[in-house]
């Protein structure tokens, strides 16, 4: 019988094991909890930026535009944000409506220096594009601007630019009845003539829709980028 008692108790490291009592024991639960919650939260942020609502867009500052502005009813156009600085705004309203007339949003492009330099005006491309709205040299040798490349004037680039901006449209306008800016936009990137290909392998097809099947993929992406400033989409 004596034996059997000593059989029934419990082992020595049973006894000995510490005792957590409740109030601790709701101390450690809420840490635990606290530690997860906090985990989780930056997480959610960092998935954020690394998974935005515009996975196409490759430009981590563009992409952040895009992002904020769509957390701000009041921003309608990711290019309106302060992240974007505005001291070259004048000169794009005033040659905008210069070359375009006041019916032409200058936003449009404001977006493209953007998607060209970054408004950096000292950005030179590895193919030798200079400037605010990234020029290549040779486009105006025929013409009497290329004096006014050689200025350091961040104006004058942006003149430039949307004069041949213009000349570009003008092109596109003859061909198509619809508005031609992704044709502009497009061809300002790759050039009129490598564009002009793409519409002969896509059958003479001008809308967008089927012709960015057919251009380089560096200039769908411009568009995009371009696009995603204006808070508009890619139309056909």
């Amino acid at each position: 019988m004596q034996k059997a008692n000593t059989a029934l108790q419990h082992p020595s490291w049973i006894q000995r094991a510490p005792v957590v009592r409740p109030f601790w024991l709701a101390i450690l639960v809420v840490a635990a909890c606290s530690l997860g919650c906090v985990g989780d939260e930056s997480r959610s942020s960092q998935s954020s930026v690394d998974s935005p609502a515009h996975p196409e867009l490759k430009n981590r500052e563009i992409r952040l535009s895009v992002l904020h502005a769509s957390e701000h009813p009041l921003v309608s156009r990711p290019v309106d944000l302060n992240r974007w600085n505005s001291k070259y705004d004048p000169y794009f309203r005033k040659y905008s409506k210069r070359f375009f007339g006041p019916g032409m949003d200058w936003r449009w492009f404001k977006s493209q220096a953007i998607a060209e330099s970054e408004l950096k005006h000292t950005s030179r491309g590895p193919q030798g594009a200079v400037g605010l709205m990234q020029i290549m040299p040779e486009t105006f040798s025929q013409s009497n601007n290329e004096l006014l490349l050689e200025s350091h004037q961040e104006r004058w680039h942006i003149a430039v630019a949307i004069q041949y901006n213009r000349w570009l449209w003008s092109r596109w306008e003859k061909s198509t009845e619809r508005d031609p800016i992704d044709l502009m936009l497009a061809s300002y990137n790759a050039g009129r003539s490598r564009i002009l290909t793409s519409t002969y392998f896509c059958g003479g097809c001008l809308s967008w829709e089927r012709l960015q099947n057919f251009v380089p993929p560096v200039t769908r992406h411009y568009l995009i980028k371009i696009y995603a400033l204006m808070g508009k989409d890619l139309e056909s």
